[in-house]
């Protein structure tokens, strides 16, 4: 079976077409256009489509152009060239925070991007994906994403990028670890957005598991918050920036007062808005976020509705958003801000397990390492 293409094969980021629709068993020589993110972080190499690919759309293995690339005990790149792109810093353990078999709840850390030790986010990189990849940093699946932060920072911030991840291992055994993937996005010809990865991804091997033992209780919550917004456009600006979603995260930590590594966000929608973005009669502009926290095995007290403080909630959203620097929302702010009644399920482990992380052989060098950031609020 015949492997997949590399990312931007459809618009034109390739010099040449020898790695599209690689045969198994073939090799070809690679090399992207230099006018893109491709030319920026990936130099010539070559590409081998293993033979005997029983995996429609694997993606083809990437060689140094001076070493062999057909047989099974030759090198495979790893951390270095033709990759020139990788995370200036980044922290140093990364926890997974839900216990539960096949699940994870993972907070991700790291520094923008340099190249030749220096920081490197021109033009033609727009942001960050975060992906599960297999040992060797491919054939993924997409989590989520960040935009490229505006900063007047010359040094390298090891934190300014952060998000939870938070969800289920996929079935695939192969899908091992986690991956940052910078991208550049682009415009298709039917008006929609696409993201243009670079090949091979940043990505960690410091994973600790969280092994509680048997008959622990781990209590999760579950809680909706409302929050009003002048308008129908500003509601859906909140709802469709994946940079919002951080803030909403810190905003919740310190109103509750639970470290913001134990949060995620769920979900974002909005109400009192139809589809074409116009404000109905029923009420004013809403967006409303779910939550899902994991409590600490330290927390004491009874998690309410009011556990929450709305108002420490919206300003520190507020002054957030407004020193985001991101010209969509620093104009926006929220007001009446209303907690639900919270969902409360304690989940008892019968037996420890070895984590939420399929097993398999990992490699040990990688282009850099993306590891958990363990504080609540990071400036």
């Amino acid at each position: 079976m015949g492997c997949g293409n590399f990312s931007g094969s459809d618009h034109d980021f390739w010099a040449n077409s020898n790695c599209f629709s690689m045969a198994s068993g073939t090799n070809a020589t690679c090399e992207p256009k230099s006018n893109n993110i491709l030319g920026m972080c990936v130099g010539v190499f070559k590409a081998h489509c293993p033979a005997n690919n029983g995996v429609e759309g694997t993606i083809p293995y990437m060689y140094h152009t001076h070493m062999s690339s057909g047989g099974g005990n030759q090198r495979r790149l790893d951390g270095h060239a033709p990759i020139k792109c990788k995370a200036c810093g980044f922290r140093s353990a990364s926890v997974d925070e839900d216990p539960e078999a096949g699940k994870y709840l993972v907070e991700l850390a790291w520094g923008r991007n340099a190249k030749n030790g220096a920081i490197a986010e021109g033009p033609h990189l727009s942001g960050y994906g975060v992906w599960i990849v297999d040992q060797y940093g491919r054939n993924g699946q997409p989590i989520t994403f960040v935009y490229k932060k505006t900063t007047s920072q010359t040094c390298c911030n090891s934190l300014l990028y952060q998000v939870v991840v938070a969800g289920t291992w996929p079935t695939d055994s192969t899908l091992v670890r986690f991956a940052v993937m910078p991208f550049q996005e682009v415009t298709n010809s039917s008006g929609s957005k696409v993201h243009i990865y670079v090949p091979r991804g940043i990505y960690f091997d410091n994973y600790v598991d969280k092994v509680p033992e048997a008959g622990v209780v781990v209590t999760k919550v579950t809680q909706v918050m409302a929050m009003e917004v002048a308008t129908c456009a500003a509601a859906n600006t909140l709802k469709d920036s994946p940079a919002a979603d951080e803030y909403l995260r810190a905003a919740y930590a310190e109103s509750s007062g639970i470290a913001r590594k134990y949060i995620n966000l769920q979900s974002k929608a909005v109400e009192n808005c139809n589809s074409g973005g116009r404000r109905l009669q029923t009420g004013n502009p809403t967006l409303k976020g779910t939550f899902q926290v994991i409590l600490p095995s330290d927390y004491s007290g009874t998690f309410s509705q009011t556990t929450v403080n709305t108002d420490t909630f919206a300003s520190t959203l507020n002054t957030l958003l407004a020193a985001s620097g991101d010209s969509d929302l620093t104009s926006v702010t929220v007001s009446n801000v209303a907690g639900e009644a919270p969902t409360v399920n304690a989940v008892t482990v019968d037996t420890p397990t070895d984590g939420a992380r399929p097993l398999a052989s990992l490699a040990i060098s990688c282009v850099a390492v993306v590891l958990a950031l363990a504080g609540r609020l990071v400036a």
